[in-house]
């Protein structure tokens, strides 16, 4: 091997963070003003950040009765070059865990462009690229500015009564431009292409609530009545084209092939609310809502839906005039919620898009790839928990407990349909899943005095989920795939399941070998699941004087993932792994097809990887443990003592030094973060395709008051 290319390719990223905030606070009023500037640098050479976020935050009592209170956020952002992921041609974290490690990266370096000025690698794969011809030839800029903003008013009605009202906005402007040079097949056959992308949406947001409130002997009651409104638009305007003119000059106007595609999404819900409050003694509570929504997205049947909760708490360490050292807090809880939900705009309805055509005399219109539901339901989730919160030794020791169960029914979504249908996928109320778990947290002091603290803290956390049906017939839905693994739900199965081919076994679990010494391909099983058995974390804090030690440890048992990136290095030989066998063959593990007795013909390493990952298309052995352990975070923290300060016009100053996803402690993968997953979603821990390096950072925190 020749150096390591990851070390040589990727550098030290960074992130610079400054804040500056005022603040003011009066008999009739306050106000908060706050900047901040973050310049970053990432682990690739291309890939920067410029992100600038204000803030400015103000109310005021117009008179005894009415106050009025108001906020605003604008954050803008300017993202060169995200690194590309998975099967992306530009991934360069593919390319360099490919590279046979008898290649120089500076070879690699300084012999990007041939005499045409046609893209030179090192490999014949022409879905790939050069990773140092990317850098210079294939980018992108995101640039997004966020404004939020809202202004509410409270008037006091004499001591009982309460009107608010809040009205506010979050309107989003994003701009996405990529682009590929000419030169490199894997962009559209060495044409080159471009794309850019604008989009707007905005939410708005608005709010009125009157409430009453008063006290009968040793009850306290809040009763609310309110109504909300919701509007919801979108529009998006996208351009792309290929076969540049002009090489390295990205307009539209440049390329010989253009599309474009446009549109705009509206959608409204308005709705009624009450709330009630009841208290009896400072040891009883108990609280109600209900709420009625009525969504433009649903069909006119369906969009009116109802949903409520109901929950009550009794301090019974109160009630029984419990004041011991040993139990010092004692509180029982449970509640039951049923929440409604609607969809995306425009799923109910049948609609034509008009296409673009250039050679035909006439208009063409087709359908949308989803067929649409005219009887859609909303979506209804129904959850009940029950808890305790429990305190020991003057709350030294204390113990937070919760059991929940959820059950989600008519969950809307596009499931793939025959393509004789002339659609890909029909919206439909798909089924219900079942969610059930515990969650527990212990925290301890050990020991408190003026100088010195010890705090404890254990977290634990139990999931499961089933698919208990599935509706109109369906045996399964797929949730997501790559290559031929996929995430599907199917009846009576735990959600998250991961499916994929098997070897073919006999009746003992032994993998049936042909005469070339290579494994047969079996049934399609169930492999995995991407939850895990369970969750927990353990965080210490240590403070003597004015320095504080703190850290965190996360843990995850159990779930695992499909690892095509490791099934892509095991052919290409360069995956340790795939050293067993490389010079005198393999012998794979199992009987005979035609003898059945243990098999002993070997077989080329290489073609045994292709065999069973490419052309068999058999998962299994790339289906990876996701249990692991990590140091999270640790921060030494240092208060400059008041002592120091007096006399100055600095009020506290602390200074931080904060290290953060410092290193695995335990990860049964032992080569891949089971985090660095390249999609988002419900099932996107199910998956992973070379992902980047994980990386670790170190800081410095600085923070003064004046």
């Amino acid at each position: 091997p020749i150096g390591n290319p990851y070390k040589e390719f990727y550098q030290t990223g960074f992130t610079i963070s400054n804040t500056l905030a005022f603040e003011g606070k009066g008999d009739k009023g306050s106000f908060r003003l706050a900047i901040t500037d973050e310049d970053g640098q990432g682990i690739v050479s291309n890939n920067t950040l410029s992100k600038q976020t204000f803030n400015l935050r103000g109310s005021s009592k117009l008179t005894d009765n009415l106050s009025v209170d108001g906020k605003m956020t604008y954050i803008t952002s300017k993202i060169k070059n995200r690194p590309q992921l998975a099967e992306g041609s530009g991934n360069t974290s593919l390319q360099l865990s490919l590279m046979p490690r008898d290649i120089r990266l500076q070879d690699v370096r300084n012999n990007t462009v041939n005499a045409n000025g046609e893209e030179i690698k090192w490999n014949l794969d022409n879905t790939f690229n050069n990773p140092y011809w990317a850098l210079e030839n294939v980018g992108n800029i995101d640039e997004k500015d966020h404004f939020q903003g809202f202004i509410s008013a409270n008037w006091n009605i004499g001591n009982k009564f309460n009107i608010a009202a809040k009205s506010g906005i979050d309107y989003i402007i994003n701009d996405f431009t990529s682009f590929g040079a000419t030169g490199a097949q894997a962009i559209e056959n060495g044409l080159g292409s471009y794309r850019h992308d604008d989009s707007k949406s905005s939410i708005w947001n608005s709010d009125i609530l009157g409430s009453y409130s008063t006290s009968i002997s040793d009850f306290n009651i809040g009763l609310s009545l309110g109504a909300n409104y919701r509007n919801e638009n979108s529009s998006y305007k996208n351009i792309w084209g290929n076969d540049a003119k002009v090489p390295n000059f990205y307009r539209i106007g440049n390329y010989k092939n253009s599309f474009s595609s446009e549109g705009i999404t509206k959608k409204a819900i308005y709705s009624y609310y009450a709330l009630g409050q009841f208290g009896f003694k400072g040891y009883l509570y108990f609280d109600a809502t209900i709420r009625n929504d009525n969504s433009s997205a649903l069909p006119q049947a369906n969009n009116s839906y109802w949903y409520h909760s109901e929950n009550i708490s009794l301090l019974f360490t109160k009630l029984l005039g419990i004041n011991s050292n040993f139990l010092s807090q004692g509180k029982l809880r449970g509640s039951f919620a049923k929440v409604g939900n609607d969809t995306n705009p425009y799923r109910t309805q049948a609609v034509y898009n008009v296409d673009q055509t250039v050679t035909l005399p006439y208009t063409v219109a087709s359908i949308s790839g989803s067929l649409p539901s005219f009887d859609l339901r909303p979506e209804t989730s129904e959850s009940w928990e029950i808890g305790a919160d429990l305190g020991f030794l003057k709350n030294r020791i204390t113990l937070d407990f919760t059991y929940y169960k959820t059950n989600t029914t008519d969950q809307i979504m596009a499931v793939p349909i025959s393509g004789t249908t002339a659609y890909s996928s029909k919206v439909i109320n798909a089924g219900e899943i079942e969610n059930k778990g515990i969650e527990a947290q212990l925290n301890l002091i050990p020991f408190e005095a003026e100088n010195f603290s010890w705090d404890l803290g254990f977290n634990f956390t139990k999931s499961n989920s089933k698919v208990v049906t599935l509706n109109e017939g369906l045996e399964s839905i797929s949730l997501g795939s790559l290559w031929t693994a996929s995430v599907e739900a199917r009846p009576g199965q735990e959600f998250g399941t991961i499916y994929g081919n098997d070897f073919l076994r006999d009746n003992f679990g032994r993998k049936i070998i042909g005469n070339d010494g290579l494994a047969k391909r079996g049934d399609r099983i169930a492999l995995g699941n991407i939850n895990p058995d369970w969750y927990g974390g353990f965080s210490n804090k240590i403070r003597f004087k004015n320095f504080t030690l703190s850290s965190l440890i996360s843990a995850q048992v159990g779930g695992e993932y499909y690892s095509y990136g490791r099934g892509y290095r095991l052919f290409f030989g360069t995956d340790a792994r795939s050293l067993a066998g490389r010079e005198n063959g393999i012998v794979e593990e199992g009987i005979n097809e035609h003898t059945g007795f243990a098999n002993d013909s070997p077989t080329s390493a290489m073609l045994k990887q292709f065999t069973d990952i490419f052309s068999n298309e058999i998962a299994t052995d790339i289906i990876l443990d996701a249990t692991n352990v990590k140091l999270r975070e640790v921060a030494l923290t240092f208060e400059l003592p008041k002592k120091m300060l007096k006399n100055t016009f600095i009020q506290s100053a602390t200074l931080s030094a904060v290290g953060r996803n410092l290193l695995f402690l335990y990860n049964a993968a032992e080569d891949i973060d089971p985090e660095a997953t390249y999609s988002s979603g419900p099932t996107s821990t199910a998956f992973e395709h070379s992902s980047l390096p994980s990386t670790r950072s170190y800081g410095m925190n600085l923070k003064i008051n004046f």
